[in-house]
């Protein structure tokens, strides 16, 4: 395995979630939305996010195992 791939993958992957993280909470910053919209909106995004957190693993785990 290239394991300079295999990182590089993490990375992009891992900043793909950290990257909509933070741009939501600057959107939502600046929303005049009422609370209860910035919530469901907020909730929306953490489970976008914390998918993608999951696809990261489950790729790295597919290269891993491609390697045995």
């Amino acid at each position: 395995m290239d394991y300079r791939e295999y990182d590089r993958i993490q990375v992009v992957l891992g900043g793909i979630g950290d990257d909509l993280r933070h741009e939501m909470k600057e959107i939502l910053g600046k929303s005049t939305a009422d609370a209860k919209t910035k919530a469901l909106v907020d909730n929306a995004c953490t489970r976008i996010s914390k998918s993608i957190d999951e696809l990261a693993l489950l790729i790295s785990q597919v290269m891993t195992a491609s390697t045995k």
